[in-house]
């Protein structure tokens, strides 16, 4: 719990002393470099055999964790990295939602390695995640909303860009019927989800700490990963916060003016975080705490 207070001062002290747009500027570059060297570093990894030890998930020159082929960079695993990328690319919205056949070049080379990146990982939340920004980006296109024709055609491309991911290997395989299980993903997923709602009922208010009430009650309803951040803070900390950090971060939303009501804003950092146990990871205090200007 100690390394999350240190995240949480250090997010603050960071944050509070950049305006935003040129904090996400040097964000989006940080991130761009790692996930293109990421990229070269899997591509030799899955193509040469280069930096394999025999053991997965492996550490591959120390920026690549290798999940099958699947993509982490130097997160633990592509569920981790996925919530890196979308909660980036999201502050972003008010420039995605502006591309046109003229700009196209210009949106490639600025997001177009960590889009490629999303896609690489093969994780099933990345993927819906990026059908979720796409669709607000066309949805919401400022250029094409001045023509109804254009619009229309923008919605086309939207559905059409949603119905190739969604029917991806990566979403079909994992919800495949054929392929449920109680040792498949998608079982252990919702059943945590039904356990740490469970969970949550117990000490609504107050939560049931991170130390051994939650543990107790964890083993009593079954859950074995926590996979869902929203539930897992909801059962540890009590509703009354989680309603405080989503109030927080649409707030937030809403003053970085990106040109989509905030609440639709936040449902792909919504379903981002839906697969992963932890909330607090320190990309979230950018939608928490107050930048030094938006202008």
């Amino acid at each position: 719990m100690l390394d999350y207070k240190f995240y949480a001062v250090a997010m603050y002290l960071g944050i509070s002393a950049f305006s935003f747009k040129r904090f996400r500027e040097i964000l989006l570059k940080a991130l761009t470099y790692l996930s293109a060297a990421t990229l070269i570093v899997w591509t030799l990894h899955t193509t040469l055999g280069i930096g394999t030890f025999g053991k997965s998930p492996a550490p591959t020159l120390e920026i690549f964790m290798d999940w099958g082929g699947r993509m982490a960079s130097i997160y633990w695993e592509p569920g981790q990295y996925q919530i890196i990328m979308t909660f980036v690319l999201i502050l972003f919205l008010d420039e995605l939602r502006q591309i046109k056949l003229s700009n196209f070049i210009y949106y490639v080379k600025k997001f177009g390695i960590i889009i490629l990146a999303m896609i690489v990982c093969r994780s099933t939340m990345a993927y819906i995640s990026l059908m979720s920004i796409l669709t607000l980006s066309f949805m919401f296109n400022k250029s094409a909303k001045r023509n109804k024709v254009l619009y229309v055609f923008m919605l086309i491309i939207a559905a059409a860009l949603v119905l190739v991911l969604f029917g991806s290997d990566v979403v079909q395989r994992k919800i495949d019927p054929a392929n449920l299980s109680r040792r498949s993903s998608l079982y252990i997923r919702m059943w945590d989800n039904i356990a740490l709602w469970n969970m949550s009922q117990v000490s609504p208010l107050t939560g049931l700490g991170t130390g051994a009430e939650y543990v107790k009650y964890g083993r009593m309803f079954n859950d074995t990963t926590a996979s869902n951040g929203w539930l897992a803070a909801a059962a540890r900390y009590g509703w009354p916060f989680l309603f405080v950090i989503v109030w927080g971060m649409v707030r937030n939303l809403k003053r970085m003016k990106l040109g989509i009501p905030a609440l639709i804003a936040f449902m792909p950092l919504l379903i981002s975080q839906s697969n992963e146990h932890q909330l607090l990871y320190p990309i979230m205090y950018i939608y928490l705490y107050r930048f030094k200007d938006y202008s």
